[in-house]
């Protein structure tokens, strides 16, 4: 395994996701003389779907002049990277060079100047590149922050969901409740307005996932209809999770595997029942290793298999495209989330008891994906594998990839590495467990267990894979825990556990106390909302919101139709969903 490769594939994206990711590539003419620049995604006998840097659109076929097919800034990047040597510092900062010059590489430029300082703490240029890049960021998150600030009042009263005034449509008979502030109304709700919200919940499903913009604005609408009683939410909650549904493709038989029936995410993986076995089952997924045109699920199944004897569905994915560090590919985290997906809505799966494990290629992926998305798995388990990890020229910690160890606040975490591994260094797992070890220091309890062997090299541990995962299906997850530490990276990844975020430059530290109903922030951020239920707080009596030792809300929450719907529609999971949000 290429250990730039796996380094330069693992390195954080942006901390600040504000700017559209421009997939230029194709050009399509228009009979009108007009040009959209994109990446076709679908295209049919009727119709080319493109990805803009302004979103999807949908183009007929009888609109169109011509379509110039070229390669996408994206790809023009791969191959560069592709010619680039493991340890060419020069070579990378070459391309770190040329990622700065184009639109649409922000991420990109980022990681390969990460990468340089990784491989040379001490090369001048990169050093202060990055310190530039880093100062651009913090201005552009100050200006982000004080825009928003100028928008809103210090103390907000109601969430937009009980405080919005709209009045129904000419002709609607739906009543809207108008809520005054500092008081608990009883809210109702009428036919009508029961089912403007059933409406705009089919309108919400009918829209694609990937069309982010047009969902919020139908979350809006619902908003505008104001609060529900509490009579309708396990109706809703019910609904809403059969809706989750429309989103799914299924899966098939593929040889002796199976295959997802997504378009884009459509890989193969082997599926694991076991024996008896009754009621709700954990899931254990594997990632396999590998690296350029090797690996496959059957090898990580090997390894893993005897989690069917502890009575999990077992489920062995294989990369789509077989290259070095795939795991951490976009294309691959969204395929395994997709799974996991599917699988839930087949299987009687128990959502808290999901792991993630995986060696060598996999240790990486797993250090990556279940990071990302801890929020979802109860245990995660990468070895022989690490995180990139930024160092000082000391040799200290200076910073960690965005979204990795620092979100492991609520989430278990077990890795060993071998000292002798001459294929994957020892040191970045080193360095996550030193962070580990000082995240604890501070913010009290980070579960981890980190061990080193001598003699295995990039082998398996004395004992092999059975002790490990004793201790992942040992441990159920929190669905609501009450302290998350997160630093976003992925900008599609916007809800975690409790906390959503529209732009971003660094931590976020969130608590909430029910027995004071207080809720506490400490982070810069621009667009922050708190999701919450009754089993993190008492929605009868005012809740408090305290961001960076201020309060920014002091009122009443009520149930939240739009709340309800998105965070099932993220998650898709009846183990952990909310009905009230406070938008800040």
């Amino acid at each position: 395994m290429r250990i730039s490769r796996l380094i330069i594939l693992f390195a954080a994206v942006s901390m600040l996701a504000v700017t559209a990711v421009v997939v230029r590539g194709d050009v399509i003419i228009l009979n009108t003389g007009g040009r959209v620049e994109g990446k076709i995604i679908e295209e049919n006998i009727d119709e080319v779907l493109v990805k803009t840097p302004y979103g999807m659109t949908r183009i007929r076929f009888e609109d169109i002049d011509n379509i110039e097919r070229k390669p996408t800034i994206w790809e023009r990047y791969t191959e560069k990277s592709s010619k680039t040597e493991d340890f060419d510092v020069e070579g990378h900062w070459k391309l770190a060079q040329w990622c700065k010059g184009q639109r649409g590489l922000e991420q990109e430029y980022r990681t390969e100047l990460e990468l340089v300082l990784s491989l040379k703490p001490g090369h001048k240029e990169a050093g202060v590149a990055y310190a530039e890049l880093r100062e651009q960021e913090e201005r552009k998150l100050a200006k982000l922050v004080k825009k928003e600030a100028a928008k809103k009042k210090p103390v907000r009263r109601s969430p937009k969901t009980a405080t919005n005034k709209t009045k129904p449509e000419e002709g609607a008979e739906a009543e809207i409740p108008e809520i005054t502030p500092g008081e608990r109304q009883e809210i109702t709700i009428d036919p009508v307005r029961r089912k403007k919200i059933r409406d705009l919940a089919d309108q919400f499903f009918e829209e694609s996932p990937e069309n982010v913009d047009a969902r919020q604005k139908i979350l809006a609408e619902i908003d505008k209809l104001g609060p529900v009683p509490k009579s309708e939410i396990n109706n809703m909650r019910k609904s809403f999770l059969k809706d989750c549904k429309k989103e799914l493709f299924g899966f098939e038989r593929a040889g002796g595997k199976y295959r997802l029936k997504h378009k884009t995410y459509g890989g193969t993986f082997i599926l694991g029942m076991p024996k008896g076995g009754g009621g709700k089952l954990p899931l254990l997924v594997g990632l396999h290793g590998g690296g350029q045109g090797v690996g496959d699920g059957a090898t990580s199944a090997q390894k893993w298999a005897g989690a069917a004897g502890k009575g999990c569905i077992t489920c062995f994915p294989t990369v789509i495209q077989k290259e070095a560090t795939a795991w951490n590919k976009e294309r691959e985290e969204k395929f395994v989330i997709q799974l996991i997906s599917e699988l839930k809505a087949a299987y009687p799966i128990d959502t808290n008891r999901i792991y993630l494990c995986g060696h060598s290629m996999g240790g990486f992926g797993t250090w990556s994906i279940g990071t990302h998305y801890a929020d979802m798995f109860a245990a995660l388990s990468p070895n022989a594998g690490g995180v990139f990890v930024m160092r000082g020229g000391g040799g200290g910690i200076t910073g960690l990839v965005k979204g990795t160890v620092v979100n492991l606040k609520a989430t278990p975490i077990y890795f060993y590495h071998g000292d002798d591994d001459k294929q994957v260094g020892v040191g970045a797992d080193r360095k996550a467990a030193e962070a580990l070890k000082e995240l604890k220091a501070k913010h009290g309890p980070y579960e981890y267990v980190y061990k080193e062997y001598s003699g295995i090299g990039h082998g398996y541990p004395p004992g092999g894979f059975g002790p490990i995962i004793d201790w992942m299906t040992r441990h159920k997850r929190k669905p609501y825990p009450d302290y998350i530490v997160w630093e976003p990276s992925r900008p599609y990844k916007k809800l975690f556990w409790w906390i959503k975020v529209r732009n971003s430059a660094g931590q976020i530290v969130a608590k909430y106390d029910k027995s004071k109903n207080l809720v506490e922030i400490e982070g810069s951020a621009s667009g922050l909302s708190v999701f919450l239920n009754e089993k993190m707080v008492n929605l009868s009596k005012p809740i408090k919101v305290m961001l960076n030792g201020n309060e920014v809300f002091n009122d009443y929450v009520y149930f939240s139709a739009s709340a309800l719907l998105e965070s099932i529609q993220d998650k898709k999971d009846p183990n952990q969903y909310f009905t009230a949000k406070i938008d800040l």
